[in-house]
């Protein structure tokens, strides 16, 4: 009967040391990497609300003004977070981020972003790291794209995909138009239609100009260019020629140029034939020819 008593008393502080709660095993799985330093206070609290739902492990979120992540597990999947708020996914993971007005930003894989608020006159949702995303947006709003440029929409979804580190393709497969503003452009993507945005070191944002610019298009319905100073206009086919005559400059074709007196740029969309091309083909036609049969 001692003996039995001794067993009983070593085996309980055994079986303590084994106990496991079943209903939180195994752990959250590894989230994606720390947000960058100094992204604590990069958004401002503001007063909109979203609900962020964990849909697939790892994902995670950080209140407006906190330091730290903290991961949300499948027995508490949802959190509420105000603007100015982090959401965060791994690898493998899918976390979806629900408006009150019925707009859902998903991002799946690897991927990180700010919660905006509209009331600072920041766009929905923006977006600084993205493996894949699904968008669903209203009329009228607006998500920053890696880099900075401006998506709006009616509708959705509107797929992101990372090609590679330079390179996010949007698939519009709403019913309705895209516009994306990037740089000194605006992209319009049709339903069933594809764009591939390169992600630039000097970001991507809309270029804000000057009000003494002269803005024009490269033939009909063609890329926007803006211009002011000193420079000669010279149509050309499809494109633009133009030559310095002193302080001036030129946005074009997502580049800003600044040409030194005498020079030229000869500018044409990218979808279109060099005009230089074009004027031979024509120059080595023989007039007298006639037609082909």
């Amino acid at each position: 009967m001692i003996m039995i008593r001794l067993l009983s008393l070593l085996l309980l502080p055994l079986l303590a040391g084994c106990w496991i709660d079943t209903q939180r095993h195994p752990g959250v799985m590894p989230g994606p990497a720390e947000l960058p330093p100094g992204t604590a206070d990069l958004f401002a609290p503001g007063p909109e609300e979203v609900l962020v739902t964990r849909l697939a492990d790892p994902a995670f979120v950080r209140r407006a003004g906190e330091g730290s992540s903290f991961p949300l597990y499948y027995y508490r999947k949802q959190a509420r977070l105000r603007a100015g708020g982090w959401v965060s996914a791994g690898a493998g993971g899918r976390v979806e981020v629900l408006y009150p007005q019925g707009t859902v930003v998903t991002l799946i894989g690897e991927g990180m972003g700010a919660v905006g608020s509209v009331s600072h006159g920041e766009p929905l949702f923006n977006f600084f790291d993205v493996d894949r995303a699904l968008l669903k947006l209203a009329e009228g709003e607006q998500v920053r794209l890696m880099g900075g440029a401006l998506l709006s929409a009616n509708g959705g979804p509107i797929a992101l995909e990372r090609q590679d580190d330079e390179v996010l393709r949007v698939i519009n497969r709403s019913l309705s138009t895209t516009w994306i503003a990037y740089r000194d452009e605006v992209f319009q993507v049709d339903p069933a239609e594809a764009v591939d945005l390169p992600i630039l070191e000097g970001g991507t944002g809309p270029l804000e100009e000057s009000p003494d610019f002269r803005s024009l298009r490269l033939g009909e319905g063609g890329p926007r260019i803006a211009v002011r100073g000193d420079v000669d206009l010279l149509p050309e086919g499809s494109g633009m020629r133009v030559r310095s005559r002193g302080p001036h400059e030129v946005v074009a074709l997502g580049v800003r140029l600044r040409l030194d007196p005498g020079d030229e740029v000869l500018l044409y969309p990218l979808d279109s034939t060099d005009p230089r091309e074009s004027a031979d083909s024509m120059d080595a036609t023989d007039p007298g020819e006639s037609e082909p049969r």
